[in-house]
């Protein structure tokens, strides 16, 4: 071999190894940083949204930590002259820290009307909850206390169903048709979502002798209707109604006693990214469809089957599966969506939301099988609601009208 050629050989040998390094750099940088990018390139998302959540009485938002994790990664438009959405002062409601007469109710003062309202909690503030309110960051499960603040009134109600009729779509989450919301908003609100309150709730409680997570009422209830039982210390299935009546399932494992979330056909093929069934371990109610035309069931609730449980079930006329997730038109131009799970309540921390790819990779480390809110966020609530809000922005027109007060 001449010398030129020698030299020409071990040149390309130098450069082929490096451009080969310098290829598998520039691909670990475009995995690692290229989503990033994206994320920072992508448009704000335009949608008008107003939040309602009645319940939060500490500086803890668990209660719409879900929702607002979405808002922030879809790069949904904040509100007017803010450049973020902030989870701690972005909703109608009460606010942490301050007194309770300064709460404000979706109708106390007006507010524009918006594309999309969404109602997370309605559930409230009670007295109890305010003691070393200002050294919680997380609410304690103590005993029942007069109520300060909560619950949809007659006038909420109205001016939904007004922004309703003029064009804002709606979603309703679990316990803003339930107590302390009273009859005549709840059947309003019932109407607007084609589905009606049982008058049940559930909860599974993985360690009910833990006084961080069973309040002492459900103890006291406990007792008083099963005076002969212990009062529970493996994972158990409660329901309650509304008048305090008390059933329960328990097994010495979780996965036994906690009800599924599972997707319908028209749900797999309206929301594709979805993956069921999950295991839901939250509150929920137990509902049906009312209003004609019936709304879509994407979504359905499957209670346990232990044979003991389903007689349980029958006997007082509680069906083993009913809706969780529905859609209805609900108006010339709206659409309201009614959840009987409280999907965006996380007791986890979702982590980090400025990578495109963030919720694929989720997806694929998300088990379907966990004791909290893990696979009904990932695998459930951000793959429909992101398709959901999506598609309200497209077909949305902005508002710019006052809102009215209320409707006769």
């Amino acid at each position: 071999m001449s010398r030129l050629k020698l030299r020409l050989y071990r040149w390309w040998k130098w450069l082929s190894w490096r451009l080969l390094i310098a290829l598998v750099v520039t691909g670990l940088l475009g995995v690692l940083f290229g989503p990033v990018i994206q994320w920072y390139m992508r448009p704000t998302l335009p949608l008008d949204l107003l939040i309602v959540n009645y319940t939060m009485p500490h500086r803890n938002d668990r209660k719409h930590r879900a929702l607002f994790w979405l808002l922030h990664h879809e790069k949904v438009k904040p509100p007017k002259g803010k450049a973020a959405w902030s989870a701690l002062r972005d909703f109608v409601g009460y606010r942490p820290g301050r007194p309770p007469k300064e709460a404000e109710t979706l109708s106390k003062k007006p507010h524009k009307r918006p594309q999309l309202l969404y109602l997370t909690d309605t559930y409230g503030v009670y007295r109890d909850d305010l003691k070393n309110a200002k050294r919680w960051l997380r609410p304690d499960y103590i005993d029942r206390s007069p109520k300060v603040f909560g619950g949809l009134t007659w006038s909420d109600a109205r001016l939904i169903r007004s922004w309703v009729q003029q064009g804002t779509h709606l979603v309703v989450e679990f316990n803003s048709m339930c107590e302390p919301t009273g009859n005549g908003p709840r059947r309003l609100i019932s109407r607007l979502v084609g589905m009606s309150w049982t008058g049940w709730v559930g909860k599974v409680f993985q360690n009910p002798r833990n006084p961080l997570e069973t309040p002492r009422w459900l103890k006291k209830s406990f007792k008083q209707q099963f005076p002969k039982a212990s009062f529970p210390s493996s994972p158990v299935l409660f329901l309650i109604n509304r008048r305090g009546k008390l059933l329960y399932l328990v097994d010495p494992s979780v996965e036994k006693v906690s009800p599924r979330l599972v997707q319908s056909l028209e749900g797999q093929k309206r929301f594709p990214g979805t993956q069921t069934p999950v295991m839901y371990t939250f509150w929920f109610a137990v509902v049906l469809p009312t209003s004609s035309p019936h709304p879509n069931v994407y979504t359905y609730f499957h209670l346990p089957k232990a044979p003991a449980f389903l007689k349980l079930l029958k006997k007082h006329k509680i069906p083993e599966v009913f809706p969780a997730i529905t859609e209805r038109k609900c108006g010339a131009q709206s659409r309201c969506l009614y959840m009987a799970a409280d999907l965006s309540d996380a007791d986890f921390d979702p982590g980090g939301y400025k990578r495109t790819d963030v919720i694929t990779m989720r997806r694929w480390t998300s088990p379907q099988e966990t004791s909290n809110a893990v696979g009904s966020f990932w695998l459930l609530y951000v793959p429909f609601m992101r398709t959901w809000l999506h598609d309200i922005a497209r077909a949305a027109k902005p508002t710019s009208q006052p809102a009215k007060r209320r409707s006769r």
